[in-house]
């Protein structure tokens, strides 16, 4: 079995990864991208096609550090993951129905230089269907579906790593109307009030 060392380089690589991740799409970046139109409509492209080469090393080294599994979900516990899996499967097609499927992978910003920071395919900040009820479908799919397996001390690190950025991610994101133009962005945006934050709509929380 790998020594103590080896997961936590395996932690830094998946922080690492994700600051990556956040960084390459922030507004500030982003504001600057967009003075340069011939760039600016390649740009999610370029930062999709970089997020998944990126990806490749660090999951390389995860499957390398693999071990005995420390939870099988043996038993009446098989439940568990079916249940985490199919609810992360519902999240993911039901914000798939609220997002636009180019814009996200940018192919409809190399149509156009004015992009925007919503994955709507009109830039208008979406608050219906699963958006009412949950702010980052995806993010929050994406918690679930990675517990939904055995875990060995390589997953848990992975695991812990992607669901602090997730959380990071969902409570950070500021979503406004002048927000939405900013150029090549497009992360999952759904509130229409400046300054929400969190996986539930401001409405949602209040209620709760």
């Amino acid at each position: 079995m790998p020594g103590p060392l080896a997961y936590i380089l395996l932690a830094i690589s998946w922080i690492v990864w994700c600051i990556l991740h956040s960084l390459l799409i922030s507004i500030g970046l982003m504001e600057r991208v967009r003075h340069y139109p011939g760039f600016s409509r390649y740009y999610r492209l370029f930062y999709n096609l970089f997020a998944v080469v990126s990806l490749l090393p660090v999951l390389g080294y995860s499957y390398a550090l693999r071990g005995p599994p420390l939870v099988a979900w043996k038993g009446a516990w098989m439940a568990v993951p079916v249940v985490l899996g199919a609810a992360a499967l519902l999240l993911f097609m039901a914000g798939g129905r609220r997002y636009d499927f180019f814009q996200f992978i940018g192919l409809r910003q190399m149509r156009s230089e004015n992009g925007c920071s919503v994955l709507t395919e009109d830039c208008s900040l979406d608050t219906g269907g699963v958006l009412s009820v949950v702010r980052h479908p995806w993010y929050a799919g994406g918690m679930l579906a990675v517990w939904a397996r055995p875990l060995d001390l390589a997953a848990i690190v992975t695991n812990l790593v992607l669901c602090a950025y997730f959380a990071a991610g969902a409570g950070s994101r500021r979503c406004s109307a002048a927000s939405t133009k900013i150029t090549g962005s497009g992360f999952p945006c759904s509130s229409r009030l400046s300054g929400q934050r969190g996986f539930y709509p401001e409405k949602n929380r209040a209620a709760r």
